[in-house]
């Protein structure tokens, strides 16, 4: 692939690094209207978690890996038993990815009901 969606020398301008970029402002904004705005913090906050999945995808997918982007995804590479299971088995990093993401949307609209929620 040639031009904006290939390997280019501009690697601030890699797809994956803007999707990254992207992540970090929902981030900040849902913790900035955390107290405020709860379900614009949860939206917020959903975008960034599917930023996050995204950004390796696109990587691999337009070959733009870079340290930048590494240092932007936050890779804590093989430290533990538990971090080496989580990094190679996608089915078990899988789960608990979208467990502790549903746990803390679940957490989020439980804060913010009047009464106890039907979730």
């Amino acid at each position: 692939m040639a031009g904006f969606f290939g390997r280019h020398t501009n690697v601030y301008l890699y797809v994956p690094n803007l999707i990254g970029y992207a992540r970090v402002v929902a981030a900040f904004f849902a913790f900035a209207v955390a107290f405020t705005s709860p379900w614009q913090c949860i939206a917020a906050y959903f975008f960034s978690f599917v930023c996050d999945e995204l950004d390796g995808r696109f990587a691999r997918m337009l070959n733009q890996t870079s340290t930048l982007g590494a240092v932007l995804d936050m890779d804590i590479g093989s430290k533990s038993w538990l971090v080496r299971t989580y990094y190679s088995n996608r089915l078990f990093m899988g789960y608990c990815c979208v467990s502790c993401e549903v746990l803390y949307l679940v957490a989020g609209l439980q804060q913010h009901c009047h009464r106890p929620c039907d979730v």
